[in-house]
């Protein structure tokens, strides 16, 4: 995929260019060349590009076939291939777990109301556009109101939703968020704590998106709220923990995470973080401490294997590295960084068919912005080649 910039007017002294062919825009080429050469990593942050992605790459395809000078036989395809229809149930039973002791019994049940309609929206469903419309009329006996869908985010307005809809726009907001659609998140969580203004997990969420757009300051000023609001909120301390660490304030981010680890001590994230903020202070003994925390709560917790093995190579503690990071990748074979970590580790321990094998399996999975550490990594496997 290519941007490229075309000059489609121009003037000199004021009067019009006819031929504009030979006009370049050095800016204007910068930008694009820019644009083509990070446009995976656009796409990765940005769900629009990805989606655009899509069908340029169905264009491409299309355009490739209709140019091939002997064209496949895809009649099969068009005519006969087999598709499968798969319908939502309008209704589901109910679950239920009952637990019966030895004075008494325990029941829970419940189920499960999909009210996300930027989904919905966003799979192209016509009818929930009608529904958001309908929904946000001002009145009963209005005839016109404004209503604007930006990136399939649904606005509401004011006093158009009651107290009790609160829920229904959470889970909306949680839907953005985890989207990485962090502005439009902040905005929902916006009209929520107009709603209601005690809402600490609302802090909370918000204080953590803004810490994703990078404004730590704001960031920690939603997450004292969600504290004033619920001193017992663990994940509220966890998060800003984590700011104050991105701040380089480690010993005020160990203290929330102490705070978390308390309220919450299976809390396995704090144990984690609060062993990365003790790592990048030097105090390496402590930090083990705390992933070895972490990995007894969650057996499966990937990064505290990788976090300890770094480390133990700090420590110079190579062969104990290494199993960390074979661990790590055991549990998520496309962690770039275990293997070429584990490769720096082999070469401490002159193990060097591994560190090899390890640097070629980092050049494998690596991201397109490790660009330059697989460069390095082609290096190094020559160079240990030639012992």
């Amino acid at each position: 995929m290519g941007v490229f910039t075309e000059v489609l007017a121009a003037k000199i002294d004021g009067k019009p260019v006819e031929d504009v062919k030979g006009f370049k825009l050095e800016k204007a080429d910068a930008f694009a060349s820019d644009v083509s050469a990070r446009f995976e990593d656009l796409c990765r942050v940005q769900p629009s590009f990805n989606r655009l992605r899509g069908l340029q790459e169905l264009v491409a395809v299309s355009k490739a076939v209709a140019e091939l000078e002997e064209r496949p036989e895809l009649s099969w395809w068009l005519e006969k291939y087999p598709l499968s229809r798969a319908t939502t149930p309008k209704e589901a039973e109910v679950l239920r777990r009952r637990f019966i002791g030895v004075r008494g019994w325990f029941d829970v049940c419940g189920g499960v109301c999909l009210t996300a309609m930027a989904m919905r929206l966003k799979a192209g469903d016509v009818r929930a556009l009608r529904k958001a419309v309908t929904a946000v009329r001002p009145s009963a006996d209005a005839l016109s109101w404004s209503f604007i869908i930006a990136e399939w985010a649904i606005p509401i307005g004011r006093r158009q939703v009651k107290p009790e809809d609160v829920g229904q726009l959470f889970a909306e907001a949680l839907f953005l968020q985890n989207q990485e659609r962090y502005s439009d998140a902040v905005t929902a969580y916006d009209k929520i704590l107009k709603l209601a203004p005690d809402h600490a997990e609302a802090y909370n969420n918000r204080g953590v998106a803004k810490y994703n757009e990078g404004k730590y300051d704001r960031a920690i000023q939603d997450l004292d709220k969600a504290i004033a609001i619920n001193p017992n909120l663990a994940e509220a301390y966890l998060s800003r923990g984590i700011v104050y660490y991105k701040k380089r304030k480690y010993n005020r981010a160990i203290q929330d995470f102490d705070k978390a680890i308390a309220i919450n001590p299976n809390l396995a994230e704090a144990c984690y973080q609060r062993g990365i903020a003790y790592g990048l202070k030097g105090e390496y003994d402590r930090a083990i401490q705390d992933f070895d925390k972490a990995i007894s709560i969650n057996p499966e917790y990937g990064e505290a294997y990788y976090s300890r093995g770094v480390v133990y190579g700090k420590k110079g503690q190579y062969d104990r590295a290494i199993q960390d990071y074979d661990k790590a990748i055991a549990i998520n074979p496309n962690l770039a960084e275990a293997y070429l970590n584990k490769a720096v580790a082999c070469e401490g321990a002159n193990r060097y068919k591994e560190a090899i094998e390890a640097y070629r399996k980092f050049i494998q999975v690596a991201p397109p912005q490790y660009e330059s550490y697989v460069r390095q990594a082609q290096e190094k496997i020559r160079e240990l080649e030639s012992k």
